[in-house]
């Protein structure tokens, strides 16, 4: 309240109040009323004097009374004020307390930069909104009525965050998801087709990707020519030719790999039939011998190491009967011995066909040998280096057989009959198993030095031999495939001191590079696939940076299939591409919109099968720490639309054991089988119940796989089939039974699966434990990372090879063995108290 105010207020209040001087003029007043009343004055003058003295007396009460009010309005205001002020202030200084940090002087901090952003992806989301998804929906059920997505699928296909990690399992129909996530990219978020890319593994997969992306894009009214879906799904191997084809100077440049399949530039001509396949070609070989023979001439210290190993192969180091080889044939004995006439007169033939026996310097035989009280045969004597010499069996002729043993290899009763000499012949002996180079390994062993011996070896864990320049490529190419340079690994290495897998590696680190170089000297250069990937991977970053942007741009948007099947050079590659894109800011621009990169992976770490060549799921397990991203959307896809369920838990009782995700369980949703409850059989191994249970399929309309461990099973099995495959040529239904290896079965489906074998670790490998250990791929601490990947790579053979089926799967088996040396047996993981195994041999 004003002062003023108070102070009328106390004015107005003033005859109640009485202050000082006011009680004179009232009293004054009360006598002019009693004058007034009595008329006992002048009128006149008593009228002006009242006016004057009301006029005087209210203005000076004014005055009296303004000061008094100003006074003890000031007084009261500022009691009331202070109340009011303090409450105000107390509220406001409370919040403003809370924005406000007192500077007070603290510890000195250390002036640091930012922060480093190490991912692959810039921060984005893909402008996927409630309203798109709801036309997508509306459509896709026009369009597709019955083949509706799950919610998992609409996940996938509608993810929005630049990496996307999709665990597709076994029959979960991955196909047309990923089709219809191309279709968003395209159709309903305007990103161009030249700037979407699919990539696969194989030709046939590709072949089948291209097929369903023209017929579902065509629903939508965009069609897509073979030329178009050609360009936007291919592999790995085709993608990479556009780099180093872009950093050459000759346009021609071509893949070692390709060399034998086409040199011309049509599309097809581009894509090796399956990528995984590193065995080489006439071709391929002749480039590898001309660069063996340059090496062995110009290199002493290689010359001398060849040296070492083809006297360590045709000389071998005498065997213990205790050895795990030796104890696998020394058994059979007898049996070889009761062959060995006839063996070693055949061999004598082949060789004598090819003209190359008799050697000069050895003396033709047969010789009697005795080993262990039986008798065997030699090939010829040779007096210089006081030996017996054993035949082989050429590259060309290993699928010959014994007349008399029409299911005895050649090879195999060769290969046991040397572990028969190592292990009981005293006596020098010498093995020539190449007899188109028999002369030159003669040469090698008596010192001369002419032309470069051809020979096999047998690394340490290798399931056999194998001429030289394939173990070379076989090893290169594994340590690569690993992401690590060949000489550096081979450095990094030890060995034993008597063993000649030093010698072996101590040659591969000498003749890699310089096979690398001869390559890249021919007219036009030639360049082997893990050469290119390593030239552009993050240890060629330098590379990458001389490229122009058009080469990263069909790349920008990357859907890859079968991820769980890269390798670390692989891996590493696409991880230097994205970096170098993003570091250039390269983006698709659209009439609406802008979208940098993005990555999604699909693939199913329970189907990673190919470990043996380099790859590994470890990769896809830990996907955001191989591909960091800002945001990354994980899908889990567990609907099956293949198998019944009992065959879905079936195969996965045998790797939730060894699963990162405890989560992934596969779920029977094909409405023709989910019903269905048929345990999977375990048999005694019988080819004619097999055959038996094969023709019943087929007479159903069924189609059928019999599937094998070993490719010795095949021409065993093939026999027994003989007639009911002769029967489906007549029908014309052919293609209703298939026969293949495990391996080979990844990406089938049959009505019936028939496995016939064990599905077991083979071997153990020293050289490539320490190969996995520099890679870092195993475990901290585990001293044999490899063989405990390839003892769970096993398992996971045994998931891929049943849920190939629909309905029916019968497993039939050998008498069971105690595996050794810790290898992993699929067979004796399986629980039969669970009702998806049926146990139905004789025991």
């Amino acid at each position: 309240m004003g002062s003023a105010e108070q102070g009328r207020q106390e004015e107005r209040a003033g005859d109640i109040l009485l202050p000082r001087g006011i009680g004179a003029r009232i009293l004054s007043a009360l006598a002019s009323a009693v004058l007034r009343s009595q008329r006992a004055h002048d009128e006149e003058s008593w009228q002006h004097g009242c006016r004057r003295g009301y006029e005087d007396g209210w203005k000076k009460g004014n005055h009296a009374g303004y000061t008094l009010g100003l006074e003890k309005g000031l007084e009261k205001g500022q009691e009331v004020g202070a109340l009011v002020g303090h409450q105000q202030g107390l509220s406001e200084g409370i919040e403003a307390g809370k924005r406000i940090i007192e500077l007070r002087p603290g510890r000195a901090v250390q002036a640091q930069g930012p922060q480093v952003d190490h991912n692959l992806f810039a921060n984005w989301r893909f402008p996927i909104t409630p309203e798109v998804e709801r036309e997508i929906r509306d459509r896709v059920a026009e369009h597709l009525s019955g083949q509706e997505p799950t919610d998992d699928q609409w996940k996938m296909i509608f993810s929005r965050d630049p990496s996307t990690c999709i665990v597709a399992g076994a029959g979960s129909g991955k196909s047309t998801t990923m089709v219809l996530r191309l279709l968003v990219l395209h159709k309903y978020l305007g990103i161009p087709k030249e700037r979407i890319a699919v990539v696969t593994f194989t030709r046939e997969s590709r072949k089948d990707f291209r097929r369903k992306l023209a017929e579902v894009f065509a629903l939508w009214g965009v069609t897509l020519t073979e030329e178009v879906t050609g360009r936007i799904v291919r592999t790995f191997h085709s993608r990479i030719l556009d780099f180093i084809r872009c950093s050459q100077p000759h346009a021609k440049v071509t893949a070692f790999e390709f060399f034998s399949i086409s040199n011309t530039e049509d599309e097809e001509g581009n894509e090796v039939e399956n990528a995984l396949d590193i065995r080489l070609t006439t071709e391929q070989l002749d480039l590898m011998n001309a660069a063996y023979q340059h090496v062995y001439e110009t290199n002493e210290t290689f010359q001398g190491l060849i040296a070492q190993l083809v006297r360590a192969s045709a000389k071998p180091l005498p065997l213990s009967p205790n050895s795990a080889e030796a104890r696998k044939r020394v058994g059979r004995i007898l049996d070889c011995s009761k062959r060995d006439e006839e063996l070693t007169d055949a061999v004598d033939r082949l060789w004598r066909a090819a003209g190359a026996w008799p050697i000069e310097g050895i003396e033709a035989g047969p010789f009697p040998v005795t080993l262990k009280g039986l008798t065997f045969f030699a090939n010829g004597y040779c007096e210089e280096l006081k030996a017996y010499v054993i035949l082989g069996v050429g590259s060309n002729d290993r699928k010959l057989c014994l007349q008399s043993m029409p299911w005895m290899k050649l090879t195999g009763a060769t290969t046991m009959k040397k572990t028969l000499f190592q292990v009981y012949c005293d006596k020098g002996i010498l093995f020539l198993d190449n007899y188109a180079e028999g002369v030159a390994t003669l040469d090698a062993l008596r010192g001369y030095v002419r032309k470069c011996p051809k020979f096999e070896y047998e690394l340490e864990g290798e399931l056999g031999e194998a001429p030289v320049m394939q173990a070379f490529h076989s090893t290169a190419s594994f340590l690569e495939n690993l992401g690590l340079d060949v000489t550096d690994a081979v450095r990094n290495m030890s060995f034993t001191q008597k063993s000649t897998d030093a010698i072996f590696f101590h040659a591969l680190a000498i003749f890699w590079p310089a096979f690398n170089d001869y390559l890249a000297s021919q007219s036009p250069p030639i360049f082997t696939f893990n050469k290119m990937f390593e030239m552009f991977g993050e240890r060629g970053a330098a590379n990458l940076e001389q490229l122009p942007d058009e080469i990263f741009m069909p790349m920008l948007h990357l859907l890859v299939d079968e991820f769980q099947d890269c390798g670390a050079n692989t891996i590493s590659w696409l991880r230097a591409v994205f970096r170098e894109a993003r570091h250039r800011g390269l983006s698709v621009t659209t009439d609406t919109a802008v979208y940098p990169a993005s990555l999604m992976a699909v693939g199913d770490d329970w189907q990673s099968i190919y470990g043996w060549r380099g790859s590994s799921p470890k990769f896809f397990e830990n996907f955001e720490s191989y591909f960091p991203s800002p945001s990354t959307t994980h899908v889990l896809m567990k609907e099956n639309y293949r198998s019944q369920q009992m065959v879905i838990d079936a195969a996965e009782s045998l790797v939730q054991s060894i699963t990162t995700n405890k989560d992934k369980h596969g779920i029977a949703a094909h409405p023709k089988v989910k019903d269905l409850a048929f345990p999977v059989q375990v048999l005694d191994r019988d080819d004619n119940q097999l055959a038996d249970l094969v023709e019943q399929h087929f007479d159903k309309g069924q189609t059928v796989l019999v599937l094998y461990r070993k490719n010795d099973t095949k021409k065993e099995v093939r026999i027994k089939l003989s007639s009911i495959l002769a029967k489906a040529r007549k029908l014309k239904r052919a293609s209703s039974i298939k026969l293949l290896t495990y391996h080979g079965s990844k990406g089938l489906e049959a009505d019936a699966v028939l496995l016939v074998g064990d599905c077991a670790q083979m071997s153990t490998s020293p050289h490539r434990n320490m190969a996995y250990e520099q890679a870092r791929l195993g475990e901290p601490g585990d001293p044999a990372p490899y063989d405990t990947a390839q003892g769970q790579e096993t398992l996971r053979l045994a998931y891929v090879a049943i849920t190939r089926a629909k309905r029916h799967c019968y497993w039939f088996v050998e008498l069971a063995k105690p595996a050794k040396g810790g290898l992993v047996s699929a067979l004796a993981r399986v629980r039969f108290q669970h009702p998806y195994f049926e146990d139905l041999r004789n025991r």
